[in-house]
């Protein structure tokens, strides 16, 4: 057996235990775990995205908050942040009164709504797009 011969069997052989599927890993293969492990969304994981129509994105109110918040952020230019690091109180009042999500405890009259940490919806929105990479965050603004 020449040398190439030994190393085509020796590929076929890791290329086989590589794709076989493994009960402990809910059926997926070594390589697939390393693909969902090490590039999750990548074209060869089998993670992928749905892609949906425009009608369902604006349906999904979350994201819909969000686009507004970023495209009021683009319009502005830059937001300063309140001392503490949150939206001011100006532009949580616009973004909570567009109706995208509605907090119970505010619409109830429990709590009123000032700050950006009265509002979880507020807050995670602004929370999303710093972590999401919409925004940059200097030391007092977003950009």
């Amino acid at each position: 057996m020449s040398l190439k011969e030994l190393q085509k069997h020796l590929d076929q052989v890791m290329n086989e235990q590589n794709n076989r599927s493994i009960p402990e890993f809910e059926g997926y293969s070594p390589f697939e775990m390393n693909q969902i492990l090490y590039f999750t969304f990548s074209k060869d994981s089998p993670v992928q995205f749905q892609r949906l129509s425009d009608t369902d994105y604006k349906r999904i109110p979350l994201l819909n908050q969000i686009k507004y918040l970023t495209d009021l952020i683009d319009k502005k230019g830059e937001v300063k942040l309140t001392n503490s690091g949150y939206l001011p109180t100006k532009m949580v009042a616009e973004l909570y009164h567009q109706g995208f999500l509605k907090d119970e405890h505010i619409e109830k009259g429990i709590s009123k709504l000032y700050k950006e940490t009265d509002s979880m919806t507020v807050n995670l929105t602004r929370i999303l797009i710093e972590l999401g990479g919409f925004v940059k965050r200097g030391m007092v603004k977003l950009v």
